[in-house]
């Protein structure tokens, strides 16, 4: 099974630089907005329930406008409704030996790769410290400089999923881990040979980053996904481990929800695909 596969995996605007600024200054927007404006709608709100009114200089009132809740998600953040239902997430067990680090919130950890300059299979839980929030790996080699960065939402319930280190064309070694997260984590390192494989007949399924091995031809197949927000995205790529062609994608969607045939691709006996999300359940049926 060899490795070295052509082009590493599209960076979401989610998960570049600029994506995390924009998304910081908003949260710094909105906690300003409740500090400045939440202690004077308290203020207000004792002085109905007292039957006091404030002084004023006119006799015609206007209803008051409810504050929008700091702390819960606006429209774009919500669930979107949908009838599509993707399953729970399910993969194949995961096999092989593994080295497992845990922390809680921002953390960099030092990792051991069980065959040495060979590509490994990360494994993750991520946990929301309370309704949702970010989270973000940035894998990085012994001087410090990046060999591939991923991330997404979690919202409501644990995010799992796996992601392949080192297995594409850039000659890169990765030795630690910059975590950033809301709540616990957990990490698992296995060798890349404990990439879970499926082929026609079979249903897979997740909430967030996945790669699998895929053996057998061109397919037909349904997919399914509904994002954790109404601005969701969801790609599937595609790689012969033989290197015989590059990349291509089957799926590309950044909707709220999906459900859509699709073709594998698939133009040798065995390929790599990953699924990469910002956050949601989704599935892919090969039947």
């Amino acid at each position: 099974m060899p490795f070295g596969l052509d082009g590493t995996p599209r960076k979401s605007f989610l998960t570049s630089k600029a994506g995390l600024a924009v998304i910081s200054v908003v949260a710094v927007i909105a906690i300003a907005a409740a500090i400045i404006f939440l202690p004077k709608l308290m203020k207000d709100d004792k002085e109905e329930s007292t039957g006091k009114s404030s002084p004023s200089t006119s006799t015609t009132t206007s209803p008051r406008s409810k504050s929008p809740d700091p702390h819960k998600p606006t429209d774009d953040e919500s669930t979107p409704a949908s009838t599509v239902a993707p399953s729970k997430p399910t993969r194949p067990a995961l096999t092989g030996t593994f080295k497992e680090y845990q922390g809680d919130g921002p953390q960099t950890i030092d990792i051991q790769k069980p065959q040495g300059s060979r590509p490994v299979l990360l494994y993750f839980e991520v946990n929301p410290a309370s309704n949702y929030g970010l989270f973000l790996f940035e894998a990085e080699d012994a001087g410090g400089s990046e060999t591939e960065r991923f991330g997404g939402m979690v919202k409501d319930e644990k995010a799992t999923g796996t992601f392949p280190l080192d297995a594409f064309a850039n000659g890169k070694q990765t030795s630690k881990i910059k975590v950033t997260a809301p709540g616990p984590w957990m990490i698992r390192v296995y060798p890349i040979s404990s990439i879970p494989t499926i082929s026609q007949g079979a249903t897979i399924a997740g909430n967030s980053y996945e790669t699998f091995l895929y053996r057998g031809g061109e397919a037909s197949a349904t997919f399914k996904y509904v994002g954790n927000t109404s601005k969701g995205r969801i790609t599937g790529t595609l790689w012969p481990t033989d290197g015989s062609s590059k990349a291509n994608s089957f799926i590309k969607e950044q909707k709220a929800a999906v459900e859509k045939d699709v073709t594998i691709p698939a133009k040798t006996s065995e390929s790599l695909i990953l699924i990469d999300t910002t956050g949601g359940n989704w599935s892919l049926e090969i039947p």
